[in-house]
């Protein structure tokens, strides 16, 4: 049941039986912990009632679709560290620091276009 609250909002237990729900949340904090949806989908089918054995597929393809989807939907952005330079006093300081940038490929974003409005 322990392993259940992982990636299950726990509903109600009863001697035999737990009800629980997975939610976006719930999925996203298991997530969090190092669970992956392919694990997820493993338990479930691991410890999956006998009557439902009997189906194919075990999962619905919905359910199963959608922890896979909210999977993808939390590792879609990937963060990196940066630093962000304004306030220059030239336009020259300004290109000085794009050029080294460029030549030391660690530019992410340059806005030239605010920079030139800046000093005109």
């Amino acid at each position: 049941i322990s392993t259940l609250a992982l990636f299950c909002q726990m509903q109600y237990k009863f001697p035999n039986m737990v009800v629980g729900t997975i939610t976006r949340e719930s999925i996203h904090q298991a997530l969090m912990h190092g669970i992956t949806s392919e694990q997820i989908l493993s338990f479930l089918c691991m410890h999956a009632h006998p009557d439902m054995l009997k189906k194919t597929p075990l999962i619905p393809a919905t359910v199963s679709d959608q922890i896979r989807l909210w999977e993808i939907e939390r590792d879609r952005l990937q963060f990196q560290e940066g630093v962000l330079y304004s306030d220059f006093l030239s336009a020259s300081d300004f290109e000085k620091i794009c050029k080294y940038a460029e030549v030391s490929v660690c530019i992410q974003v340059i806005n030239i276009i605010m920079m030139m409005r800046y000093w005109n």
